[in-house]
C-alpha cells in the first residue's frame, strides 16, 4: 500500500482489470495502477542501461576515426613510396599533408575529454543516477563530438571545429557539475 508521501510522486491511471500484471503496484485490488514516475532526484525514471547508448556511440566514433586514420596514412605511404621502416613519428609528421595528419590529431583528441565522459557515465551508472537529463546531455556530447571529428578529419575549418568542441565539452562539464552537486547533496 502506498503512503501519503508516495502520492506526491505518482500518477494514477485507470486501466481495465483484465490487463496482465506488468509488475506495477496495485492499490487494494482496484482498477487503478500506481506508476511511480520519479526517482529520488525528482527526475523521470528510466532504465539505468540507457546511458550506455551514447557511451558506446562515442567508442564507435573512436573506432571509425582510428580506421579512417590508418586508411589515410597507409594510402599516403603507398603513394609516396616511403618505407615505413625509414620513418620516425616526427619525420612522418613533417612530410604528411593535413589530410593525413588531421585524422591522427583527431584520434588523439578522442583520448582527452571523452575519457572524462566515460568516467562520468560509469559513475552515473554505478550510483544509479541515470535519468533523461544525463542521457540527453550525453547524446549532446556525442552529436557535437561526432560533428567535431567530421570537420577535423575533412575540411578542418578551425572556428567551426572550435564551437563544436566547445558545445561537446560544455555537455561533459554539465554532467560533471550536476553529478558533483548530487554527490555532495548541494
Amino acid at each position: 500500500m502506498a503512503s501519503k508521501r508516495d502520492f506526491k510522486e505518482i500518477v494514477i491511471a485507470k486501466i481495465i482489470r483484465s490487463v496482465p500484471d506488468w509488475g506495477l503496484e496495485t492499490l487494494n485490488n482496484s482498477n487503478y495502477i500506481v506508476f511511480n514516475l520519479k526517482n529520488k532526484f525528482g527526475k523521470v525514471k528510466m532504465t539505468q542501461d540507457a546511458i550506455f547508448s551514447p557511451f558506446f556511440a562515442t567508442l564507435f566514433l573512436t573506432f571509425i576515426v582510428w580506421v579512417y586514420m590508418y586508411i589515410r596514412r597507409i594510402s599516403f605511404l603507398k603513394t609516396t613510396k616511403v618505407q615505413p621502416t625509414e620513418l620516425t613519428p616526427s619525420a612522418l609528421a613533417q612530410i604528411s599533408p593535413p589530410s593525413v595528419l588531421n585524422p591522427s590529431d583527431n584520434l588523439k583528441n578522442l583520448f582527452e575529454i571523452p575519457i572524462l565522459f566515460y568516467a562520468l557515465i560509469l559513475y552515473i551508472y554505478v550510483t544509479k543516477q541515470v535519468d533523461t537529463v544525463y542521457v540527453n546531455a550525453a547524446w549532446i556530447f556525442v552529436v557535437f563530438r561526432t560533428l567535431h571529428s567530421v570537420v577535423h578529419c575533412t575540411f578542418n575549418y578551425i572556428m567551426l571545429r572550435f564551437y563544436l568542441y566547445l558545445f561537446a565539452t560544455l555537455a561533459v562539464w554539465f554532467i560533471a557539475i550536476r553529478a558533483a552537486l548530487i554527490h555532495f547533496s548541494i
